[in-house]
């Protein structure tokens, strides 16, 4: 038996979302469009959103999360979710800087980040303006820059870059060393050129959603790089 396809408003596939361009490789098989529109109609067909508002609900579950898991998500999406307590270490951190972008990041993300999550914030970065409510439009496109900013943030490091700082406490180790390890991780990625995976654009789409959600922040705008020639 061959379900039907389920129908939906088309969607725009505006910023923050996927581009129109992506979609065939993303999604070649249209399953996670499908499901989404599938969400979107299991909800009432509400007229101020489309399906896309229920795309990464939909992409976890295609990618493997389970359809029960993403069921129950759609149900609680709603209730309001406990407030995450920032680390010690980071609100010290934002109570002690006056950098814009720093206090936008902790304010929003309350933790320390993962390897993957901090090669991800820092492809968002590269690619992206932070406009704050006041106007204030932030830009950082120098690795070195970036990576002082990982330094800041990152909770996970290589264990080869532990032993050879000779401590198991992170927030002992100097942050220039820590800031030389991201700017090394960085090049080394940009050398390495890699297209993003479904996990890598899922991780991407968190933390955008997580850094809009600030108060302060007013959008982010996507910025086209152009490569410079040798």
């Amino acid at each position: 038996m061959t379900k039907d396809k389920p129908k939906g408003p088309p969607g725009n596939l505006q910023a923050g979302n996927l581009q129109a361009g992506n979609l065939q490789a993303v999604d070649p098989l249209g399953d996670i469009r499908n499901y989404a529109i599938e969400l979107w109609n299991d909800a009432g067909s509400p007229e101020e959103k489309t399906w896309e508002d229920f795309w990464h609900i939909a992409e976890e579950t295609v990618l493997g999360k389970g359809r029960d898991q993403a069921a129950s998500k759609t149900t609680k999406k709603n209730q309001e979710q406990p407030q995450r307590r920032i680390p010690d270490a980071l609100q010290e951190l934002l109570e002690s800087t006056k950098e814009p972008l720093v206090r936008v990041l902790v304010s929003s993300l309350k933790r320390t980040l993962s390897d993957h999550e901090c090669l991800c914030l820092d492809h968002i970065l590269s690619n992206h303006c932070i406009v704050l409510e006041d106007s204030t439009q932030i830009e950082i496109a120098e690795l070195s820059e970036r990576s002082n900013l990982l330094a800041l943030l990152a909770g996970e490091y290589d264990s080869s870059f532990i032993e050879q700082a000779n401590s198991d406490n992170i927030l002992a180790i100097p942050d220039e060393a820590k800031s030389k390890y991201w700017l090394d991780r960085l090049e080394e990625v940009t050398r390495k050129d890699e297209p993003l995976h479904f996990h890598d654009r899922n991780t991407i789409q968190r933390l955008l959603d997580e850094i809009a959600s600030n108060d302060s922040v007013k959008t982010l705008r996507f910025i086209e790089r152009r490569a410079v020639l040798d």
